[in-house]
């Protein structure tokens, strides 16, 4: 008899910049077999539900399960359920702190789901504790990059912050030798959507595709060498 299909959980920050790489990186799993299940909200869930529901109907073990977002709880004015939703400065920390008031009803379904796994955001904190709790494993997602992550894990791993400030623009060399966590670089994921110009607006950013020319590389007319730094 074979093994169970491992089940992977995500649950992803809900700003488009991290959305669009957590969904891809979860159909990326269906795709090998892995049932794959996504937290989200009912507002976010619109902006990508067809791809997940069409990959389901390919017979892909994947789905999209909803919780509400108590926008009133988090000091919110309702539907404000996404990054691109903030009105207006004085709304933005709160955003960010609403994210704890996802902690019990995920730590209710991962008790029910029992999962091999929870892929989430590092915006949810609290994830960490309650993973552990559960002896669930957790995996970070870092929306930053490799490299930036790679150095304030050196500057920690040597302490090259303790006891003073770290001016950044008289420091130079601090990392001395690579990290030794590991990580896997999410960003070749999009490549799993066809088209450029689908990529693009999915989620509902057209317009950036004209205010961006490269991703992962150019993707207009200018030629990939004006994206790259000139030798001198």
């Amino acid at each position: 008899m074979d093994p169970p299909p491992l089940h992977v959980i995500f649950l992803l920050f809900m700003a488009q910049g991290h959305m669009i790489p957590i969904t891809d990186m979860e159909r990326l799993f269906a795709r090998r077999g892995v049932k794959s299940r996504i937290i989200t909200t009912p507002l976010n869930a619109r902006l990508f539900s067809g791809k997940i529901r069409r990959d389901a109907q390919l017979g892909l073990p994947i789905e999209t399960h909803i919780i509400e977002f108590p926008c009133a709880e988090a000091g919110l004015p309702e539907g404000c359920e996404n990054v691109n939703a903030i009105k207006s400065p004085e709304l933005t920390i709160p955003f960010f702190k609403s994210m704890v008031v996802f902690q019990r009803p995920v730590e209710d379904l991962l008790r029910q789901w029992r999962p091999d796994c929870i892929v989430a955001d590092v915006f949810f904190t609290w994830a960490t504790e309650t993973a552990g709790r559960l002896c669930i494993p957790r995996l970070f997602f870092i929306g930053t990059g490799a490299f930036p992550v790679s150095l304030l894990h050196a500057l920690k791993l040597h302490e090259a912050c303790s006891g003073e400030e770290l001016r950044l623009e008289r420091r130079r060399g601090v990392t001395r030798g690579p990290p030794t966590a590991s990580g896997c670089c999410a960003g070749a994921g999009v490549l799993c959507s066809a088209g450029w110009s689908r990529r693009g607006r999915r989620f509902g950013n057209g317009d950036a595709i004209d205010r961006v020319l490269c991703w992962l590389g150019s993707t207009r007319e200018e030629p990939k060498r004006r994206h790259l730094p000139q030798n001198r």
